[in-house]
């Protein structure tokens, strides 16, 4: 993985891999991971869901959720509703 510049809003790593159900799945995670794969990568599944996997097991579970949800969540993350959760 290259260094990226992240202001720019760059450095998204794509990975093409089969999703559940054998979907094809362009799975992409932070250019902020280093290269130990420790990271969570993320990819729509359809037009629906969106997975999450962990970058250190890609052939393991894949954790889905309604895009909906995602969206919700992360607008909620943006307005700072979880800043009190440690």
């Amino acid at each position: 993985m290259t260094d990226h510049d992240h202001r720019e809003g760059q450095g998204k790593h794509l990975m093409g891999a089969d999703g559940p159900g054998g979907l094809a799945v362009a799975w992409r995670k932070s250019s902020y991971s280093n290269h130990q794969s420790a990271c969570v990568e993320v990819g729509a599944i359809g037009r629906e869901l969106i997975g999450f996997r962990d970058s250190k097991d890609p052939e393991g579970a894949v954790l889905t959720f309604e895009r909906t949800a995602v969206r919700a969540f992360v607008a909620a993350v943006a307005a700072g509703e979880f800043t009190e959760v440690r």
